[in-house]
C-alpha cells in the first residue's frame, strides 16, 4: 500500500506561492510512491481540522505549506499522534523550519519529506493552545496591528523594522507579573516572549539557548528603557547579542503564569490569539517532525 500524505496549503501565504508549491510538490511525491492529496485552507483553524482528519485516516505525513501559523495549526492537531509533520516553508518567517534545519528549497524539502528521519520535539501550550515557536505578549501584537494599518505585507525586513519603530513610540506596557520555576518577576516590560525554539520574526534569536526537546520554555523579558537604549538592544537580537544588556533577562521554565493589569494580546506562532492572563506548560516530545537526515 502506498503511504498516504496530505499537503495543507495556505492560499494567503506568499501571495499564492504556498498553493503553487504544494501542487508541484504533490507531483514529485506521487512519483516517489506516495498517495498524495492537496487541500487549501479557507480561514483560521482549518489547517488544524484538515491535519486532524488526515491523522484519523492514518496518514503517514501531513505537510504544512505556508508560514509558521499554518505549521503551528497542523502541529497542534498532530500532537500525540503517529502521523508526522512535514514542512515546506513558504511564509513570512519560516522560523520552525529554520530552527530544525529544514531546507527552504522545494526539491530538498521534498527529499526530507520523502526520506528524512523523524525527530520528536516539544510543543508549548498556552491557555490550551499548542505552539511550535514563540508566543509574544503585548508589544508583538502592537507591531502586527500597526503593520496592518500601514499595509505592510509581508511583515519582515524593513517592513517589520518600520512597524516596530512605530510601536516603540506608542506602546505603553502593562504592569506584568510572571510566575514560574524561576520564582516571580514583576514590572513593566517592553517585551515578553515565551519561546520553544528560540527564533521568531523571521530570524530574531530571541532565546539563543532554547532547544525544542529539552522540556522547557525560555522566557525573554526586556524591561522598559529610553528609546536610544532600546534601539541598541534590538539591533543585536538577530544574532542573540541582546542577552548581555542589563534590561534583558532569559528565564528557562517548565511552567509559566502571566498576569497583567490590563488585558494584553498574545501572538502565537505569528497569529493573534486571545489575551492575558496566560498559563503556559510544555507538551514534552509531543510532535514527530520530518527533518534532514537519511535522505542522502
Amino acid at each position: 500500500m502506498r503511504p498516504a500524505l496530505l499537503l495543507v496549503a495556505n492560499p494567503a501565504a506568499g501571495r499564492g506561492r504556498a498553493v503553487r508549491l504544494a501542487e508541484v510538490a504533490a507531483g514529485l511525491l506521487s512519483q516517489r510512491g506516495f498517495e498524495v492529496e492537496v487541500a487549501s485552507t479557507g480561514g483560521q483553524g482549518e489547517a488544524a481540522r484538515l491535519a486532524a482528519g488526515a491523522a484519523e485516516r492514518d496518514a503517514a505525513v501531513v505537510v504544512a505549506c505556508g508560514g509558521d501559523g499554518t505549521v503551528g495549526e497542523c502541529a497542534g492537531a498532530l500532537a500525540g499522534r503517529a502521523t508526522a509533520l512535514g514542512v515546506l516553508p513558504s511564509g513570512r518567517g519560516n522560523d520552525l523550519a529554520a530552527s530544525l534545519g529544514i531546507p527552504q528549497t522545494l526539491e530538498r524539502g521534498v527529499d526530507v519529506i520523502a526520506r528524512g528521519h523523524e525527530r520528536a520535539i516539544d510543543l508549548g501550550v498556552v491557555n490550551g493552545r499548542r505552539f511550535c515557536t514563540v508566543v509574544g505578549i503585548g508589544f508583538e501584537a502592537r507591531v502586527i496591528e500597526l503593520s496592518r494599518l500601514a499595509g505592510f505585507r509581508p511583515l519582515r525586513g524593513a517592513a517589520y523594522a518600520a512597524a516596530a519603530l512605530a510601536a516603540l513610540a506608542r506602546y505603553r506596557p502593562p504592569l506584568t507579573r510572571l510566575s514560574g520555576d524561576f520564582g516571580t518577576r514583576e514590572g513593566r516590560f517592553l517585551l515578553v516572549a515565551v519561546s520553544n525554539t528560540g527564533r521568531y520574526g523571521g530570524g530574531m534569536r530571541i532565546a539563543p539557548a532554547a532547544a525544542p526537546d529539552d522540556g522547557l520554555l525560555d522566557c525573554c523579558l526586556v524591561r522598559t528603557a529610553p528609546l536610544r537604549r532600546v534601539l541598541r538592544i534590538f539591533a543585536t537580537v538577530f544574532r542573540g547579542g541582546h542577552a548581555r544588556f542589563d534590561e534583558v533577562e532569559l528565564l528557562p521554565t517548565a511552567r509559566l503564569e502571566v498576569e497583567t493589569d490590563a488585558p494584553a494580546r498574545l501572538v502565537v506562532d505569528g497569529d493573534l490569539y486571545g489575551t492575558t492572563p496566560a498559563a503556559f506548560t510544555v507538551a514534552g516530545l509531543a510532535l514527530r517532525v520530518r527533518v534532514p537526515g537519511g535522505e542522502g
